[in-house]
């Protein structure tokens, strides 16, 4: 890297692993440049030596596997697919430069804590993506990012809850033991406010987010980051940053279009619908084993049940369940449509885990607010 750099990059310091991957590995390094002397921190990411050819060495014995489940090949043959495209750091750096159209776009902030009521806003750029630092273009097996800001959302969740139960266990009590300082109830509540009050930007970021990786996926071109959640979403407390992009993709126009009638159907619990945009996206040989096994009208009767389960704003669990079930049934699963519904439950995932966090420091506000105090 340091040659490929033609003199800009004066040397490499490597401070710690971020994480190994099958694939490779990412490191928090500093380059030394003219420009950055004491060191910029930068994130490089390595392949693993001869990752490809063992891959394609073992793409037979995948197969093999896949062929004992009903169904699972043509789903493999599309996750295998994208396993190739995350050999080659030339894609990731492509899928980054879409990433940036499409994250680093202003969004709406309300002054008033986010409140839709208030005509008082302002549009700022809270949402952004990773970037390719340009001082050495990416090979198929390096690849030097800028590093993004702050901490990971599941890093800043656990973070949160350790700073609750330190305020919780700082609060002083009387001599006899039975009841808390006012005092110190009133500082531990400022601080849970303050606590919750980050989560609550934090939480409306991820909202952001989550909205327009919805809208770019199904209205828009199709881009969409296949494994967002919350280890591979930077916040800092004035916005987010989306990193990771080596499993990012597109849906065509016509997985778009059945997509969008799939995510209908599944808050709504229309079975019928569902199975026709389904049936749409498979192959010919698929849907003669989807008509085999529905003869009887079993699978339309499972899909009914699964698709009226919870509540309307549960269609991504619905679409992943019912793509199980499926599955289980040896129908074969396209390979976008199960990425897609995988990472629709991961990013839900995230936002019912700082939904979780909230609730936790309600919990806490309130549990403080009726503790017994020694009131002179």
């Amino acid at each position: 890297i340091v040659n490929r750099s033609n003199g800009a990059i004066k040397s490499i310091e490597v401070i710690r692993s971020l994480g190994a991957a099958s694939v490779g590995q990412a490191f928090l390094c500093k380059i030394y440049t003219d420009e950055h002397p004491a060191g910029e921190e930068v994130v490089v990411k390595i392949l693993r030596p001869n990752v490809k050819t063992i891959i394609e060495n073992e793409h037979r014995r995948f197969v093999e596997a896949a062929k004992a489940t009903p169904g699972m090949e043509k789903t493999f043959e599309g996750q295998y697919e994208r396993i190739l495209e995350e050999l080659d750091f030339t894609k990731e750096k492509t899928n980054v430069n879409f990433g940036r159209n499409v994250y680093e776009k202003p969004v709406m902030i309300y002054t008033d804590g986010f409140s839709k009521a208030s005509s008082r806003s302002v549009t700022m750029n809270r949402l952004h993506s990773m970037e390719v630092h340009p001082l050495v273009p990416p090979t198929m097996d390096s690849l030097i990012l800028k590093k993004a800001p702050g901490e990971t959302y599941d890093r800043f969740m656990a973070n949160t809850r350790e700073k609750a139960r330190e305020i919780l266990g700082g609060i002083n009590l009387t001599e006899n033991a039975q009841f808390a300082d006012p005092g110190s109830l009133r500082a531990a509540e400022a601080k849970l406010i303050t606590l919750y009050n980050d989560a609550r930007t934090r939480q409306e970021y991820l909202l952001q987010l989550t909205e327009k990786w919805v809208q770019e996926a199904v209205y828009g071109n199709g881009f969409y980051h296949g494994d967002l959640h919350a280890g591979n979403i930077m916040t800092d407390g004035e916005g987010l940053t989306v990193i990771d992009f080596g499993n990012a993709t597109h849906l065509t126009k016509v997985e778009r279009e059945h997509v969008l009638r799939m995510m209908a159907s599944a808050m709504y619990g229309r079975e019928n619908f569902f199975e026709n945009s389904f049936k749409a996206l498979i192959s010919e040989e698929g849907r003669a084993v989807y008509d085999a096994k529905n003869a009887n009208g079993e699978l339309t009767s499972e899909l009914h049940e699964i698709l009226n389960k919870g509540v309307t704003t549960d269609a991504g669990k619905r679409i992943f369940a019912a793509l199980m079930c499926l599955q289980r049934h040896g129908i074969e699963i396209p390979g976008p449509i199960y990425n897609f519904a995988q990472c629709q439950m991961r990013l839900g995932g995230a936002v019912e885990e700082i939904n979780a966090l909230m609730n936790e420091l309600k919990h806490s506000l309130s549990c403080l607010r009726m503790a017994p105090m020694n009131v002179p």
